[in-house]
């Protein structure tokens, strides 16, 4: 039986973040630029969730090169099931998915109006 999300928030999607038991919802922007998995704003891990699994550069768009802690959670898009196991990068304002979890599921951007995720 196919799984399906529509979300008429365009270009945005609800997910839910775990880190090490940390809870978060959110809308999160669809990046077909960025190739990690997931970005979240840098000041969402908080210190109660420990130390970063390790730290690495990002090349942003602009060109410059970040320094930025990773840390290992799982990801649920709102309606599908969970993905564990994945690269949650602390970096910037707000929640970004990108190549990393998009292209597992067919993404349709449909006409500027709204996004529908298939599983």
């Amino acid at each position: 039986m196919p799984q399906q999300v529509i979300s008429t928030a365009y270009p945005f999607v609800s997910i839910r973040v775990d880190i090490r038991g940390r809870q978060y919802q959110a809308l999160s922007l669809l990046d077909t630029g960025f190739t990690g998995e997931l970005v979240v704003p840098q000041g969402a891990p908080s210190e109660e969730i420990g130390l970063p699994e390790e730290h690495t550069n990002w090349e942003l768009a602009d060109g410059r090169v970040v320094d930025a802690p990773v840390y290992l959670g799982s990801l649920e898009i709102v309606g599908l099931p969970s993905i564990p196991s994945i690269a949650i990068i602390a970096l910037g304002t707000e929640y970004v998915l990108g190549r990393g979890i998009l292209d597992r599921f067919e993404v349709v951007f449909d006409h500027g109006e709204r996004v529908i995720i298939n599983l």
